[in-house]
């Protein structure tokens, strides 16, 4: 019997080549962004040895591979660009983020739902970001949504390609069982949703609060099925990561920096794929 996370081809991503970026890199970037985006080791030493897992630069506030927009006047542009661009923004456009979601904001400090993405400078490993069917929104929804906006801001437009797949029963039967686990474990600590979780048996994949991973080379990997592949970078598009889909670069090394607009988590990728078709997505 198929299991309850079937992916349809024509679910998997959007070209959207009529949107142009809202913003460019030079608005949003200092020094010191440049600086974390290369690694700069003693950028991150510093935070470290304040005991802080991010760095707050002129408009970003990084976590790890990711930057959140702090700088009110940009978030007022690309709410503007969702309202300008979007028949119905209010469908598409996430709520508000707050700190319970990101570390290192204060308390009733609100953030606009888009960010800068950081991409591997090589190809990736198979990951599914999106809420499964079996997980428990309570726990999850928070950190998991279906679909994302995406501009390129910086890298190349060609040598990349996004391959989506369909995970068997047999997958689908290891992750219902880590996700037991992790729900049991958010029921002990509402805190653990930062932390890596859980590995399954033969430490094929890795689930986290807001995306399960492959890792690389993994035997499970003979258990997806490939269904579609994205080439290229040279249009805005809506991907749906509440699938499996893996970033394959052709020259790696290159600095790869993405916009990303963030939708609502209960809204699934199809929902705006049916909204597009009608002529309803965009203005």
């Amino acid at each position: 019997m198929p299991h309850s996370d079937l992916l349809s081809d024509k679910d998997t991503f959007i070209n959207l080549p009529q949107l142009e970026c809202p913003i460019s890199a030079d608005e949003l970037l200092c020094e010191n962004d440049h600086r974390i985006m290369q690694g700069d080791v003693g950028l991150i030493q510093q935070a470290q040895s304040q005991q802080q897992s991010w760095i707050k630069t002129d408009k970003l506030h990084w976590t790890a591979a990711m930057a959140m927009i702090t700088d009110k006047k940009i978030a007022r542009r690309l709410y503007d660009f969702i309202n300008d661009t979007f028949k119905h923004p209010k469908q598409f456009l996430d709520n508000m983020w707050t700190h319970q979601k990101w570390p290192g904001f204060n308390i009733g400090e609100q953030i606009f739902p888009a960010s800068l993405i950081l991409h591997y400078p090589e190809t990736g490993h198979w990951h599914h970001e999106g809420l499964h069917s079996f997980a428990n929104p309570k726990h999850f929804q928070r950190y998991r949504s279906s679909t994302r906006l995406n501009f390129n801001l910086i890298g190349p437009t060609t040598g990349t390609r996004v391959k989506f797949a369909q995970h068997d029963n047999k997958l689908d039967n290891a992750l219902r069982n880590v996700y037991t686990t992790l729900d049991n474990k958010f029921s002990k600590n509402t805190y653990i949703s930062q932390t890596e979780f859980v590995e399954d048996e033969t430490k094929s994949f890795k689930s986290y609060a807001n995306r399960d991973a492959m890792v690389p080379g993994s035997k499970l990997e003979k258990h997806l099925k490939e269904v579609n592949c994205k080439e290229g970078y040279d249009s805005p598009f809506l991907i749906n990561v509440a699938s499996w889909h893996r970033v394959y670069i052709d020259n790696p090394g290159s600095i790869r920096l993405s916009l990303v607009f963030q939708s609502k988590q209960d809204t699934p990728f199809s929902t705006f794929r049916e909204m597009h078709e009608a002529g309803e997505l965009l203005k």
